[in-house]
């Protein structure tokens, strides 16, 4: 047997081999001095047993892992997406207290110029307010600004 034979037979058996962690290989030599590598010993020669690395996972453990890995991320994205709307659902309800603020703000100081104000009542016509309902309506405007403005 050529030496270009023997080591493509010995590079196709140790591809084989690091494929299959369990298999066991066995090196001998015979009598012409020729070393050998198989999966079975020779009968009736002495074989020197050689170890092989395992791989570090199987195919099954490998996909676990990476079903693991994107459902993590999967998690993360939802997680950030959520932060994300719930922001946005923030700046929204800041937004609408923060005009509620300055319109209640513009009513108290329309209310405190000294001029006649009316508002219009419920059957459509207007009414001028008194001196006493816009002390009334300045102290529920004030009420008002301290609960929801700060």
């Amino acid at each position: 047997m050529s030496l270009s034979k023997l080591f493509f037979m010995l590079t196709i058996s140790l591809l084989l081999f690091s494929l299959n962690g369990q298999a066991k290989l066995y090196k001998w030599v015979d009598e012409s001095g020729q070393t050998h590598y198989g999966e079975r010993p020779p009968t009736g020669k002495a074989s020197e047993t050689i170890k092989t690395d395992k791989p570090s996972s199987t195919g099954r453990e490998y996909s676990e892992r990476r079903k693991k890995q994107r459902d993590a991320i999967l998690k993360l994205s939802e997680k950030k997406n959520a932060d994300k709307k719930e922001a946005k659902e923030s700046a929204k309800e800041k937004a609408k207290n923060s005009e509620y603020c300055a319109q209640l703000r513009s009513t108290l100081s329309s209310i405190g110029t000294g001029r006649r104000i009316r508002q219009k009542q419920a059957n459509g016509e207007y009414e001028y307010l008194t001196e006493d309902s816009k002390k009334k309506q300045a102290a529920d405007i004030q009420e008002r600004l301290k609960e929801n403005c700060g």
